[in-house]
């Protein structure tokens, strides 16, 4: 039986559990969203696609056949039917598209005022001065960390001298994406270091031994007693101990990701081995 499953989060930010169910000798297809059966349909070998409607928006499952009982499955999102809901979209799009215009030419007047009058303070002089001696370390505050679509976005600025300087991670294939799956808040320091002396030049440091880790640990903890049932306080902070010990920020993000797959049904023991194996077998007494 091949099982599949996907979230969708739609205008109004609500999340929507699409799963399928196919059995590859049988052929036999159940399509379910929310916890309730939506489509039932039998003896289905070959390729073949599906459309459902979730809270007015138009959705395709396609069932498509790789070899004999071999088959790959996609979920998407149809933006170009016919419906009151891709009329709003597109009427907004245009209406964004104006203001991203009219945002883009005040700021290149903008900076056309600064560059005429640009001067610098001997109190910037001496900070560039100091910034320019080579790598440093700091601290950047956390703005926001949010759930846009399927990835992780994490926001934080970077105070250097009279200057904030806000960045953005998202949970990509950025050698440090993971990062952003961690459950920062608002408020939270970020350790950075910089790097030739430019705040815009910068890594996330890494590592068990800084205390700005520990709140971020404090909320996994709470997923954690939040997701599994059964686990007890101190075999909780014996997990989360033995993660941070043996792989750090990357540890806690493939607990946080395993815990995701989890609510969605999708849990796949490959791409979460680490963290599987630390829940079943560690911490047990």
């Amino acid at each position: 039986m091949n099982q599949m499953g996907w979230v969708y989060i739609d205008d109004a930010g609500h999340r929507h559990r699409i799963g399928l169910l196919h059995g590859a000798r049988t052929g036999h297809v159940l399509i379910h969203c929310n916890d309730k059966v939506s489509l039932i349909d039998f003896e289905v070998l070959e390729s073949k696609s599906y459309s459902m409607d979730i809270d007015h928006q138009i959705c395709h499952i396609d069932i498509i056949k790789k070899g004999d009982q071999k088959y790959e499955y996609a979920f998407h999102i149809d933006y170009d039917a016919d419906t009151p809901l891709n009329a709003a979209r597109k009427q907004q799009s245009r209406k964004h598209l104006w203001q991203t215009l009219a945002v883009v030419a005040v700021v290149v007047l903008a900076l056309g005022v600064l560059i005429a009058f640009l001067y610098t303070t001997d109190e910037e002089v001496a900070m560039n001065q100091a910034l320019a001696t080579g790598d440093h370390q700091a601290v950047a505050t956390v703005i926001s960390h949010e759930r846009e679509g399927e990835l992780y976005v994490l926001r934080y600025a970077i105070s250097s001298g009279k200057e904030s300087i806000q960045s953005t991670l998202a949970s990509t294939d950025h050698p440090q994406g993971y990062l952003a799956v961690l459950p920062y808040a608002p408020g939270d320091v970020v350790d950075i270091q910089i790097h030739a002396g430019k705040p815009s030049l910068h890594t996330i440091r890494t590592g068990p031994e800084l205390s700005s880790l520990t709140a971020v640990a404090d909320r996994v903890d709470a997923l954690l007693d939040e997701q599994i049932a059964g686990l007890r306080a101190d075999q909780r902070r014996c997990i989360i101990e033995k993660t941070l010990a043996e792989d750090g920020h990357r540890g806690l993000s493939e607990i946080v990701e395993m815990l995701d797959a989890f609510r969605q049904n999708t849990i796949v023991p490959g791409p979460h081995a680490r963290a599987y194996k630390r829940l079943l077998k560690g911490c047990k007494e």
